[in-house]
């Protein structure tokens, strides 16, 4: 027998006796393949028990916590001229090249991007509408059969797998560059995005994002950096550049100085995180004091962002980092707007100009969710950009024949896919045809009844698993907050996996 199967054989062995329970085990065994220490976080172990456990009922099946190479899909509605070029297989630099045309035409650009969303993702509410035996399309839909439709090659310049930075620098720019190049070719010379090509024709513009607002997608259309991680110089572009007209997103911690909380700034009063929380920068500047100083409205609260004036430019910083995922949104975030809260101000504000606008909207919560592998949290983040793309859709109708509205992703992030699974003799399904013949089935397509309980978590799986202090609080907490029923020693697995991650965890 050859040595790989023989490692094949004592991996399968490891899961089998439960031994293989958590990250040290897989640091341990080096020796042996083990997929896990490449295709998933160092800290998604008790992600990926669970989804095991859970597998046979929900048929959910996760390849990796990373970015894939798979197309990713675009639907466009618009002015033919420029809908026409996003059809069919594209590389994501059409997409840059065409909103840029689109531009110098004087024609209005929505571009809406779901950060990490691939196909499933993205039907995932498609799917629970059949369920249902709902007949109402999802916005998805609607556009791609009144618009066009395609899918999109995710690719950097020289390889396969994108990055959000590379991706969003494509999208933005219309030019391919490495990994983690924030709006910088290959060579890392600054590239002019369509936001600030826009910004100079006198266009209004807007960056809308559930992240925070320096993070890689939304700086692609505003800011330069060799490395996607200098988040410091990237607030400080978009504070002093003055390009973007409307700003709305998390990233609050990054605009104040070194040593300084919000409560040392009147601006941050209705600041609806941690009040004490301290500054993210390593330096004194006061950006908000920039913002301010070239004629910005600073909110920090969905009431200040709604009341902010209109004739004038805003910035809306509404978390130190990323804005709740939608899935835990409650009434203690009930002051947080959401992503489609903050498209509607952004859109009220931009298409009041008369020279046009241009305005990204980022869904950035279905990447961080499809990097926990938790379907459920990708499932309510799916559709909030579907109520993004409502609100994109009638700003779109208002002036069809001057709009262009877009939505795609950057990339697909976890291989996530929905399989049918084999099921045990005394399950197997037969029915008598008319014709007398027998049809005989030996599998579980995953019946509609059963994705229904995908709609039923209430929390992300992460959430679930901190919340719990004895083994048997977490395996009743799974059970009351993912519609799912774990056995005892798979909660077990589990549990012990996420105290080996957060040590200040003790089993009762």
């Amino acid at each position: 027998m050859r040595i790989s199967k023989i490692r094949t054989i004592l991996l399968l062995m490891l899961i089998g006796t439960g031994s293989l329970l958590s990250q040290s085990a897989v640091k341990d065994s080096s020796w042996l393949y083990t997929p896990e220490k490449h295709f998933w976080f160092p800290n998604s172990m008790p992600a990926l028990l669970y989804n095991r456990a859970i597998a046979d009922q929900s048929h959910t099946i996760w390849n990796t916590a990373y970015h894939t190479a798979a197309p990713v899909p675009v639907g466009s509605l618009g002015p033919a001229k420029y809908t026409k070029q996003l059809k069919g297989i594209i590389p994501n630099t059409t997409i840059g090249k065409v909103v840029k045309q689109a531009l110098a035409d004087n024609i209005n650009v929505i571009l809406v991007i779901g950060d990490g969303m691939g196909t499933v993702h993205m039907t995932l509410p498609v799917y629970m509408n059949l369920a249902n035996a709902n007949n109402q399309e999802t916005m998805f839909e609607k556009i791609m059969r009144e618009g066009e439709s395609g899918f999109v090659l995710t690719n950097t310049v020289n390889g396969l797998v994108t990055c959000s930075a590379a991706a969003g620098t494509a999208l933005a720019t219309g030019t391919k560059t490495r990994v983690n190049m924030v709006s910088v070719d290959s060579t890392g010379q600054p590239l002019e995005s369509v936001l600030v090509f826009a910004a100079k024709k006198g266009m209004k513009t807007a960056v809308v994002s559930d992240a925070s607002i320096t993070d890689a997608t939304p700086a692609a259309f505003y800011g330069h950096a060799v490395n996607r991680d200098d988040e410091e110089s990237l607030a400080y572009q978009l504070a002093n550049d003055n390009y973007v007209d409307v700003i709305l997103g998390g990233g609050a911690s990054l605009f104040i100085p070194n040593n300084k909380s919000y409560k040392n700034f009147e601006e941050f009063a209705n600041f609806p995180g941690d009040f004490n929380q301290f500054s993210g920068r390593s330096d004194s500047l006061n950006l908000i004091a920039s913002f301010q100083k070239n004629g910005y409205t600073i909110a920090c609260s969905k009431k200040e962002m709604e009341e902010a004036p209109s004739n004038k430019k805003l910035i809306g910083l509404f978390a130190a980092g990323g804005l709740p995922s939608p899935i835990n949104r409650d009434s203690s975030t009930h002051n947080v707007p959401t992503v489609s809260q903050m498209a509607q101000k952004a859109l009220s504000m931009v298409s009041r100009s008369p020279k046009g606008y241009f305005s990204m909207i980022e869904c950035a919560q279905i990447d961080w969710e499809a990097h926990s592998n938790d379907v459920g949290g990708v499932y309510k983040a799916v559709l909030e950009m579907d109520d993004i793309l409502k609100v994109a859709y009638d700003f779109y109708t208002k002036n069809p024949s001057k709009t262009l509205l877009i939505f795609t992703a950057d990339h697909e992030t976890g291989g996530l896919s929905i399989a049918y699974t084999k099921v045990e003799k005394n399950e197997i399904e037969k029915y008598t045809c008319l014709n007398g013949e027998t049809w005989v089935n030996n599998t579980n397509p995953l019946y509609f009844k059963e994705f229904k309980n995908l709609s039923l978590q209430k929390l992300t799986i992460g959430k679930v698993f901190g919340m719990s202090k004895s083994l048997e609080e977490f395996r009743n907490n799974i059970k009351k907050f993912t519609g799912y029923e774990i056995s005892i020693y798979e909660a077990g697995e589990i549990y012990q996996a996420y105290i080996e991650l957060h040590g200040n965890v003790k089993i009762k």
